[in-house]
């Protein structure tokens, strides 16, 4: 009976941890911003420029970006009136402008998606942070860019090393799980 008792214990304490590690799973992917900004790259021509936005969806459903501003500088303002708490304020200078377009682009459901948006105003400096706001159907976003980089007619890009189309979700993650083991690897043995 002892046995039975402890065995019961631990079941149910099992359970509790996984009900637990499952709800604050499901709370911190419904948390995060539904667009994701993974990379910037910034076309230059000699009149103008082409910026091109990699976004990710992260929601089953698409969503219409209806406005969308870039800033190159963001600044953080604190203002106290009298008697009063201080107060922070965030803003973009006007110097700090670099686009805006009001075309509307969707942006496919669980997937990535480019926004290309064409400017005369030429201000992209390699390894630079952008503020992209966009005005979607779904709120309003702010997103920053860690990284720009920027691409010429001289440039040499360097693209996919290998890429392999999968029926089957398991081989594919079976073949990512290799790949991924293998750049590992080669991590530890260049360090």
């Amino acid at each position: 009976m002892d046995n039975f008792k402890l065995i019961v214990d631990i079941l149910s304490s099992l359970a509790s941890i996984i009900a637990i590690v499952t709800f604050l799973f499901v709370w911190i992917s419904n948390n995060r911003k539904p667009i994701k900004l993974e990379q910037v790259l910034v076309d230059l021509d000699d009149e103008e420029a082409a910026y091109v936005f990699l976004v990710r969806n992260r929601r089953d459903y698409a969503i219409t970006v209806n406005t969308c501003r870039c800033f190159a500088k963001k600044e953080h303002r604190v203002e106290q009136e009298v008697r009063k708490k201080p107060v922070i304020y965030s803003s973009f200078p006007g110097n700090g402008f670099v686009l805006e377009s009001v075309e509307p682009k969707t942006i496919g459901p669980n997937g990535y998606d480019k926004l290309i948006y064409k400017t005369h105003n030429i201000r992209a400096n390699s390894g630079e942070k952008l503020f992209i706001h966009l005005d979607t159907s779904h709120g309003y976003f702010e997103l920053c860019s860690s990284k720009v980089n920027v691409v010429t007619d001289e440039t040499v890009l360097l693209g996919l090393q290998s890429s392999k189309i999968f029926a089957s979700a398991f081989k594919a993650r079976t073949y990512w799980l290799a790949k991924y083991a293998k750049y590992l690897v080669l991590a530890v043995r260049k360090s």
